[in-house]
């Protein structure tokens, strides 16, 4: 083939080319073909009833999603008010809420989606029977009253004093044994605890209960006794 052939085919080679390259709309709209598509696979929208711990910042975690958390829509105007009275009367972070209505699931930086509430059907102060996170131990105490959850799930050690009308609050930190006792040893800028947990019978001394744990708690210079249990545990009457 002499040269002026070669040079005559270009544009022809250029035109096919040119017919089979995506225009950059094609390529814009293929992208858009693509989010839309990963969307409609991410999203799902249930409908129904859920439950789960109603944070301060009015946020959900969820019991029926282990592991996932949703931003609140409330349609209902009364989660502000539920979570006043609730604090007030348990002073125990946070609710345990059930409540009817849309969930819209959406994977995002924080949150797993938005969870829309149209009834609040049942809302209760967090205890070792409703709580749905995972934790190690909760214990508790009389004369003077008091419960302190641990919780790795929930990274906190939380020791509530309610005829002081307040929780001390600690980040988690892991137990070790000595001597048959599981110890934690935990501080924050205030305060200092310790806490002893030892398998064995326990009475609450108020009530049939009997626990399989007993504990002892030192918060700074003052010492408390009680029971504990173990998340999973069946507390007999």
């Amino acid at each position: 083939m002499n040269k002026l052939s070669l040079f005559s085919l270009f544009p022809l080679l250029f035109f096919v080319y040119s017919c089979n390259s995506p225009s950059p709309q094609t390529v814009q709209e293929k992208e858009k073909i693509d989010t839309a598509a990963t969307i409609e696979t991410d999203t799902t929208l249930i409908t129904g009833k859920f439950k789960g711990l109603l944070q301060t910042n009015f946020s959900l975690t969820s019991c029926d999603y282990i592991g996932e958390k949703y931003t609140i829509n409330d349609k209902t105007g009364q989660l502000d008010s539920v979570f006043a009275v609730i604090d007030r009367n348990r002073g125990i972070y946070p609710p345990v809420i059930e409540v009817y209505g849309q969930l819209h699931r959406i994977k995002g930086i924080d949150y797993d989606g938005e969870l829309t509430v149209d009834s609040i059907l049942s809302a209760e102060g967090k205890n070792y029977n409703n709580s749905c996170i995972p934790y190690d131990f909760w214990c508790m105490g009389n004369e003077p009253f008091w419960q302190l959850q641990i919780s790795e799930k929930e990274n906190l050690i939380d020791l509530y004093l309610p005829m002081e009308l307040k929780t001390i609050h600690f980040e988690y930190v892991k137990a070790t044994e000595k001597e048959k006792e599981i110890i934690y040893i935990a501080t924050n800028k205030k305060d200092r605890i310790e806490i002893k947990i030892k398998n064995g019978p326990c009475s609450d001394g108020m009530s049939e209960r009997k626990f399989n744990y007993s504990a002892s708690i030192k918060i700074n210079e003052r010492i408390l006794k009680g029971c504990a249990v173990k998340f999973g545990e069946t507390i007999s009457e």
